[in-house]
């Protein structure tokens, strides 16, 4: 392999980055949707007990 070509290199890491990012809030939505599900769950049922 020779010497990798450095705007090609840019712009595929550039693209990575991108995938990266968009993937991670993604991720970081579903998990803290259901984060929140999860506290909303846990905070009805015991009103639901005490009602």
């Amino acid at each position: 392999m020779g010497m990798p070509d450095f705007d090609r290199g840019v712009t595929f890491e550039n693209m990575q980055a991108e995938y990266a990012q968009n993937l991670v809030t993604f991720l970081s939505t579903i998990i803290i949707g259901n984060f929140i599900a999860k506290v909303k769950n846990a905070f009805a049922l015991p009103s639901l007990v005490l009602a």
